[in-house]
C-alpha cells in the first residue's frame, strides 16, 4: 500500500478525504498524489467547445497553486513523496485511467453525509471509479474525523473470489493492529438449510490467511442493509468493506428508495474491494 491517489475538486468535503489519506500515508509510508480534473463548459449551450489556449492555461496553473497549498498545509510523513496531478477530462473517465496506469494502491474520496453516500455509489463518479480504477476505494464522509483504524467490519455476500480484496485488508489491518469482523447476513428462509454450505465458503474466505486478528459472525435477516447497519454498530466499526463486482453488493445496498432511512451509521468510511464473480462450491 505504498500510493494512495486522492481526487480534489477544493471542496470541503474533498479537504477531508485529503486529510484522511494523508493519515493513512503517513503511517503505510509511500506516495500521496492529489489530482484535479477539470473540465470547462461552453458560455452558451450549442456553442463549440473549442477553448483557448489560453483559457486552458489559466485553468490550470490556478489547480496546480491550489494543489500545491494543499500540500503545503498538510502535517508531513517522515516517508511520505507528496506530488499532485492536473489534467484536463471528466473525473469518472480520468481518474480510473490514471490510477490502472500509475498503479495505484488506494483511491480515497471524500463524500457528503448518509444521503451523499446512498447517491454516490448508484451512477455518480465514485461508482464509476470504483468498478473501475482496479484497487480499492476508500469513501470518506464529510463529518468524519480521522483516529486510527481499530474495528473493521468486511460485509461479504459469499459470492465470488475476494482473495485479492481481503489480503488488501489484511494489509491494512496489520499496519493499524486492527481486528477484522468478517460478517455475512443470510434470508431467514433458508439460512438453516445453507448453514452449512455457509460456514464452509467463510472458512474457504480466510483460508492460507495468517493474520490472527479475525473472526467471522453470521446472522439470519431479510433486511441486509439493517443488519449490515446493526452489526457494523455493535462493532464500533471505524471502516465497513463492501466487496463489488459491477455494483452486484453494492447495488443489493444502496438502491432502494428509503431516502428518510439511514441504512449505517453516517460517520463510517466505506472500502470498497473488488472479487471476482465465482460461485463457492461446496464439493
Amino acid at each position: 500500500m505504498k500510493k494512495i491517489l486522492c481526487p480534489v475538486d477544493f471542496s470541503d468535503v474533498s479537504y477531508r478525504g485529503v486529510n484522511f489519506a494523508n493519515e493513512i500515508v503517513k503511517i503505510t509510508g509511500g506516495s500521496l498524489i492529489l489530482i484535479n480534473l477539470y473540465h470547462i463548459t461552453p458560455i452558451e449551450p450549442g456553442t463549440a467547445s473549442y477553448l483557448s489556449s489560453d483559457i486552458v492555461t489559466e485553468a490550470e496553473e490556478e489547480a496546480r497553486r491550489g494543489l500545491q497549498d494543499i500540500i503545503n498545509g498538510l502535517p508531513k510523513g517522515d516517508n511520505v513523496i507528496y506530488d499532485y496531478v492536473v489534467k484536463y477530462g471528466i473525473p469518472e473517465d480520468e481518474i480510473p485511467h490514471f490510477a490502472r496506469k500509475e498503479n495505484v494502491d488506494m483511491i480515497v474520496m471524500g463524500t457528503e453525509g448518509a444521503e451523499g453516500l446512498k447517491k454516490i455509489f448508484m451512477g455518480s463518479v465514485t461508482a464509476t471509479v470504483a468498478e473501475e480504477s482496479g484497487c480499492p476505494v476508500l469513501v470518506v464522509p464529510s463529518n468524519v474525523e480521522y483516529h486510527p483504524i481499530k474495528q473493521i467490519v468486511y460485509a461479504t455476500d459469499l459470492n465470488g473470489n475476494e482473495t485479492e480484496g481481503i489480503s488488501f485488508v489484511i494489509e491494512l489491518a496489520q499496519l493499524f493492529d486492527a481486528h477484522i469482523s468478517f460478517f455475512s447476513i443470510q434470508k431467514k428462509h433458508n439460512y438453516k438449510e445453507e448453514e452449512e454450505f455457509i460456514k464452509y465458503a467463510l472458512e474457504k474466505l480466510l483460508l492460507n490467511q495468517s493474520y490472527k486478528k479475525m473472526s467471522f459472525d453470521l446472522n439470519e435477516g431479510d433486511d441486509i442493509e439493517a443488519g449490515i447497519n446493526a452489526y457494523a454498530k455493535s462493532k464500533n466499526a471505524d471502516i465497513l468493506v463492501l466487496a463489488t463486482h459491477e455494483r452486484s453488493f453494492l447495488k443489493k445496498i444502496f438502491s432502494r428508495s428509503q431516502t428518510k432511512e439511514i441504512l449505517y451509521n453516517p460517520e463510517l468510511p466505506i472500502l470498497a474491494v473488488h472479487k471476482v464473480e465465482e460461485h463457492v462450491s461446496a464439493k
